[in-house]
């Protein structure tokens, strides 16, 4: 995203080019507070959501990230580019932070969107990978736990 998708003042605008900037250089704390700052001043805007859940996902904020991004899921003035990539990260996030039943959820609500909605350049594919992937986990955890049963039977 560019930085048009915030309300148009030079502030704000200056203000989310040092924020992106400060992301990509890794400093999230110091982009985080910068992009509350700016959601504070644009309270309408939900892809401010998205930075902010993103940056607190990169803190592993797992928890306040899952939050913050389904907040701008659930925003009714959110495009269809910036649902399409909130989904995505909200899938992301709950992957990352091990819950794996709200990750299927997740992507599978990101495939269902992408699905009806190609022109937001969505990765229908990625959902499916990710999907079948967490299947296979959850295959192996199971077949896991039956090996660990038996040895500790066996003790």
């Amino acid at each position: 995203w560019d930085v048009l998708g915030v309300r148009d003042t030079e502030t704000n605008q200056a203000d989310l080019a040092r924020a992106h900037g400060l992301y990509e250089k890794g400093q999230f704390k110091n982009a985080l507070q910068i992009y509350e700052t700016i959601q504070r001043q644009d309270v309408e805007n939900p892809k401010i959501l998205y930075f902010i859940g993103c940056t607190q996902a990169k803190l592993a904020n797992y928890d306040q990230a899952v939050t913050t991004l389904q907040a701008a899921v659930n925003a009714v003035n959110l495009d269809t580019s910036a649902h399409a990539k909130t989904l995505f990260m909200l899938a992301v996030v709950e992957e990352t932070r091990g819950k794996l039943e709200a990750a299927k959820a997740a992507w599978s609500r990101y495939k269902e969107f992408a699905a009806g909605h190609g022109e937001a350049l969505v990765f229908t594919k990625s959902a499916e990978a990710r999907l079948q992937a967490l299947e296979t986990k959850k295959q192996l955890d199971d077949q896991y736990e039956a090996v660990r049963a038996r040895i500790n039977k066996s003790k």
